[in-house]
């Protein structure tokens, strides 16, 4: 598991974003998400909430991953499966937490412990997958996509336009 701390210090330290761009959620903010789904939260995906849960600069930008775009992901997520009339169902322990663009999205079970597997659906290649063992695989994995020089590069000319 990786603390919300050392989350930001890596964003920070690898030049993804600024911590005076990152923004955690509230706890209260944390037991709204919990109260609407039902079910008690990965403690890994707790600490993601609480370190960057409304935001952390351009990371995950295009990605709906931050708080409020959390609601009607999972509607979002069974509508594009029944769209391209793929067998594979979400069930009520299934929590999206992410959506790209609206081809893509990644979920957890809520059952599978506190740091549980990333399954991922990306439209057109057949149902979901189990992609990542651990969800703090998932946000170390992000980071180090996001921290490659070529990418740094590309935000950073993006930026200045």
């Amino acid at each position: 598991m990786i603390s919300r701390h050392a989350i930001i210090e890596c964003l920070v330290k690898e030049e993804i974003c600024k911590a005076d761009e990152i923004k955690g959620a509230s706890f209260a903010e944390v037991e709204e998400l919990e109260a609407a789904t039902g079910k008690d939260l990965p403690a890994q995906y707790r600490e993601f909430l609480l370190g960057l849960g409304n935001g952390a600069g351009d990371f995950f930008q295009g990605r709906d991953i931050f708080l409020p775009s959390l609601t009607g992901l999972k509607e979002e997520a069974i509508n594009l499966l029944k769209e391209n009339k793929e067998k594979a169902e979400l069930n009520e322990n299934q929590f999206v937490f992410s959506m790209h663009q609206g081809y893509e999205f990644t979920y957890f079970d809520l059952m599978e412990g506190d740091d549980p597997p990333v399954y991922q659906y990306v439209e057109g290649k057949g149902p979901p997958v189990l992609t990542w063992h651990l969800l703090s695989a998932f946000l170390r994995d992000s980071i180090a996509q996001y921290a490659r020089p070529e990418l740094r590069r590309f935000h950073d000319h993006r930026s200045r336009q």
